[in-house]
């Protein structure tokens, strides 16, 4: 690292340093960071042309392999008619993944916000990410850049939140970011009618602006209907899950409130694991999944052999496939799940806290497909009756035909085949 990109570094992180007792070093920190991306962002703009070959990807912000991109990605690399194009994946740490080229030599990795990175985002014709680009990206005229998004909404996103929520950003920065990141867009994928009118708000779209939205169903959620009994067992052998064990999946959301600056995200789980083990630990396994913005090292040490922790699992779409049970709170999960047609369970315990001064959600909990609770005692009971006596009632399929009407087996085949021209390597 030069001089200059070590003072840098430095300077950043005393600011947020400073920034955990005044906001004001947040923003410094933001600022610089913004300038710094900005001018080697330009550079590469300035050297390089687009390459029509080029694909860049990224889900979660280059946190996971995974999202509605692992699908899309996977298309590309095993049909032929695109063995022409060039894909370059760009993660936090480029290389925990590069097992990837394994299956795929020609693959790139880059580290995000990396100059590799940069240059990627000047020179990719196609540009797929989950959560949308960093602030310092403008779309080149030559650009497609495809938005996936990354899942069905039931708290509330950007534009239309009003609480600050004491997170990372107030409502105001989410307004300014979500607005921001639409203009660079040249699609935005809904799955359903619902989440196009969500996602329109959200975004602040005009009605000019609604043109992006691209009706298809989720990419992520092809395994849910393509998956195969080997599968499951190929799943549960590699986590080292007995057979003969129900599964329960605990999939929380991370809460905005619950944010310490300098270190990010933090979630302590609002459940006994020990009461669970000792009601559930002889039929069941617990499989512990927090949201990938969740920043806490958990000790699930006393708990071996019932608590596996799954949070650094590649692909959520495996851990469905393999539960019996899903239990959540504010999650999008559960849209995704509900394509099982499986029992879940709606742990609410800050249901008035969340509504009133967090995010606040789209529609009653209500009309969630699934046992709603708020304390531990009538949790424990729930996932009795859920486990041994589900019922797919009238109010789950009408939950499925309104928020997945479009979801199958197919549906990365049918967008890359739309947005990318088929394109084989020439012949040697």
């Amino acid at each position: 690292m030069n001089p200059l990109g070590k003072a840098k570094k430095k300077i950043s992180k005393k600011l947020l340093q400073l920034s955990e007792n005044d906001r004001k070093y947040l923003v410094m920190y933001r600022k610089l960071n913004y300038a710094s991306n900005r001018t080697q962002y330009l550079e590469a703009v300035a050297r390089y042309s687009v390459m029509d070959n080029l694909i860049l990807m990224e889900a979660m912000g280059g946190k996971v392999y995974g999202c509605n991109i692992k699908p899309l990605y996977e298309e590309l690399i095993h049909n032929p008619a695109y063995s022409g194009y060039r894909i370059v994946w760009a993660f936090q740490r480029a290389a925990d993944f590069e097992y990837l080229k394994a299956e795929n030599p020609g693959l790139m990795l880059v580290d995000f916000d990396s100059p590799e990175h940069k240059i990627a985002l000047a020179r990719a014709k196609y540009i797929f990410t989950s959560t949308g680009l960093p602030e310092f990206y403008s779309r080149r005229k030559e650009q497609i850049y495809f938005q996936t998004w990354h899942g069905t909404p039931l708290k509330k996103l950007g534009c239309d939140i009003e609480n600050d929520g004491g997170g990372v950003f107030t409502a105001q920065e989410f307004h300014k970011r979500y607005q921001h990141d639409v203009r660079r867009m040249s699609y935005l994928l809904a799955p359903s009618e619902y989440t196009a009118e969500k996602l329109s708000s959200a975004f602040g779209l005009t009605e000019e602006q609604k043109g992006i939205l691209y009706k298809e169903g989720y990419p992520r959620n092809d395994f849910l209907y393509s998956h195969t009994d080997a599968d499951i067992l190929r799943i549960k052998n590699s986590l080292g899950i007995p057979p003969d064990k129900k599964v329960i999946l605990y999939a929380p959301t991370f809460r905005d409130s619950d944010f310490k600056r300098g270190s990010g995200y933090f979630f302590e789980p609002p459940l006994s694991f020990k009461n669970l083990q000792k009601r559930y630990g002889n039929d069941c396994v617990l499989l512990f999944r927090p949201h990938v913005n969740v920043s806490s090292q958990f000790d699930l040490s006393a708990y071996s052999g019932f608590v596996y922790n799954v949070a650094k699992y590649p692909d959520i779409s495996e851990l469905y496939v393999i539960s019996d049970l899903l239990i959540t709170d504010y999650s999008s999960v559960s849209f995704d799940y509900a394509n099982l047609r499986r029992p879940m369970i709606f742990y609410l315990y800050d249901l008035d806290e969340y509504q009133g001064n967090i995010r606040g959600l789209y529609f009653p909990v209500d009309d969630l497909p699934g046992e709603i609770v708020s304390k531990e005692p009538a949790l424990m009971d729930a996932i009795e009756k859920q486990l041994y006596h589900f019922v797919y009632d009238e109010k789950y399929q009408a939950f499925n035909k309104k928020f997945n009407p479009w979801d199958g087996p197919d549906c990365s085949k049918r967008i890359i085949e739309r947005i990318i021209p088929k394109l084989e390597a020439p012949r040697s």
